[in-house]
């Protein structure tokens, strides 16, 4: 304005009104008058049915006389004269209302519809141009238009997986022509054909079998779960840094770890995929294992990678656990800082508080109390909600990323809204990768809890063939090079 002023704020009961228009839809107010007068019609009509009945009657003589024909003849047009017009203009609103009313249900079905005809037509131009160079925007517009269609209508399924990022298919098509896991390449082999067998479901659908109700397609559902099921993992998993993290987990990570912590993540992960075997695990046993899956495993990654931060002599990680699945925090930059100060005795007796503390079985002291700070500070940044199973995880995921898209979010609930999202998606992909670890090397993994009799038996066993086996090493050594035995393997040999 010329005057300078600062224009007046909306006030928030206009800005609800605003986004209660563009939410709720309503039938035109022509529909209610033209429903209206056609009651009104009705009403009336049926308020001069006896009328109309009474004159018949007087119109109508069994045995008329000759003089009584032309009077008869009369009333009787006078009478369907007056009926025909009644009905008339009874049916003349009644046809005024079915035109508007059909014409309205007519653009309701359109509008229904309209999402599967689009997602048609892309599909069509995917399945036969191969060689098309838009091939890569066509997908985008159908990602983009199924992401738009799950938003709106409810297939059911326990991945609510709302935005389907197209760049996931480029992923899947290069991870095809890598050397990589057998088990990741099956996962993108499996996204493509699902992808494909969705575009060929659309292609066939034909206007007069589909049902409006769009979840009860039996075959547009099962295409579009089939989908989102391998979509759900494949979104956390093809990427470079997780593949590069899942040999870092398998080489580095795990074969670190106490039989006891490595047991209870088998616990926790049995319990995670649909179809395995169940370890028959009692409930405190199944808490504990999933506190280790989520918070213990995670915490001390994130400490190792400190350490080694602090200390980079040794050979740096190409990908770090921090950056795949830490939400950002300044909190990052305060432990680096702390950890800096570490020697290799205090981080040893750190790392030992961690399980300590997470078992709920150390004791106190003034060391102990700087521990519990840190240990705090640590688990708000590395350590996931801890979830009922895969599913759950990314649902929560998804109900997050959904709810930063409400409007009238102030600043401090977006910013916590944006940590929570990254929080959930970042206990997520750590999940995604656990799975896909005990599925690319499953002999990480103990099948019997440490300490049970047929773990002894099982260690027991093994220390006799090692020990048969170095006895037999020893023994040709002396029969075909007496002076050449080593002295390490006497040393063992009169150990054993």
């Amino acid at each position: 304005s010329c005057t300078g002023e600062a224009a007046p704020a909306p006030s928030p009961h206009l800005s609800k009104l605003d986004a209660l228009q563009r939410q709720e839809k309503h039938l035109p107010t022509r529909l209610l008058d033209v429903s209206a007068a056609l009651r009104v019609r009705f009403l009336e009509f049926v308020q001069q049915v006896p009328v109309f009945l009474e004159d018949l009657l007087k119109s109508t003589v069994e045995k008329p006389l000759a003089e009584q024909l032309a009077h008869q003849k009369l009333l009787w047009e006078r009478w369907a004269n007056v009926i025909f017009a009644e009905i008339s203009t009874f049916d003349k609103s009644y046809s005024q209302f079915e035109r508007l009313y059909m014409m309205i249900v007519k653009q309701l079905i359109e509008t229904t519809l309209e999402p599967i005809h689009s997602m048609a037509d892309t599909s069509c131009a995917l399945m036969n141009a191969s060689g098309d160079p838009f091939r890569e925007v066509q997908a985008a517009a159908l990602c983009q238009r199924l992401g738009l269609l799950k938003q709106t209508v409810d297939f059911g399924g326990s991945n609510q997986v709302l935005n389907f990022d197209p760049g996931l298919l480029e992923k899947a098509q290069r991870v095809l022509h890598m050397e990589t896991y057998a088990e990741v390449r099956d996962m993108a082999r499996v996204l493509l054909k699902n992808f494909d067998a969705l575009c060929k479901v659309l292609l066939h659908l034909n206007d007069d079998q589909v049902k409006l109700e769009l979840k009860e397609n039996t075959e547009l559902t099962s295409a579009i779960l089939r989908l989102e099921q391998v979509w759900a993992d494949c979104q956390f998993i093809l990427h470079q840094g997780c593949l590069d993290f899942i040999e870092i987990l398998e080489r580095e990570v795990l074969p670190q770890l106490s039989p006891q912590l490595k047991w209870l993540i088998h616990v926790a992960l049995e319990t995670e995929s649909p179809g395995k075997a169940s370890t028959n695990a009692d409930p405190t046993e199944l808490q504990n294992a999933r506190v280790a899956l989520y918070q213990t495993v995670p915490m001390m990654v994130y400490v190792d990678e400190l350490w080694k931060d602090s200390n980079p002599e040794g050979p740096s990680r190409k990908v770090r656990f921090v950056e795949l699945c830490c939400p950002q925090d300044d909190r990052h930059h305060t432990l680096r800082r702390d950890f800096g100060k570490f020697d290799e005795k205090r981080f040893n007796e750190f790392r030992s508080f961690l399980i300590a503390e997470t078992e709920k079985n150390c004791s106190g002291g003034r060391q102990t109390d700087f521990f519990r700070l840190v240990y705090r500070q640590l688990k708000a940044v590395s350590a996931f909600p801890i979830q009922e199973n895969l599913s759950a995880a990314i649902m929560a995921a998804s109900n997050a990323q959904a709810a930063l898209k409400q409007s009238n979010l102030s600043d401090r609930d977006l910013a916590d809204g944006l940590r929570e999202q990254e929080l959930l998606e970042g206990g997520a992909r750590w999940l995604c990768l656990m799975l896909k670890v005990q599925a690319v090397a499953p002999h990480l993994f103990p099948s019997r809890k440490p300490g049970s009799e047929h773990q002894i038996q099982k260690d027991r066993g093994s220390r006799l063939m090692s020990r048969g086996r170095r006895a037999s090493v020893v023994k040709q050594s002396s029969s075909g090079r007496r002076g050449s035995v080593s002295g390490l393997d006497l040393v063992v040999e009169a150990k054993e």
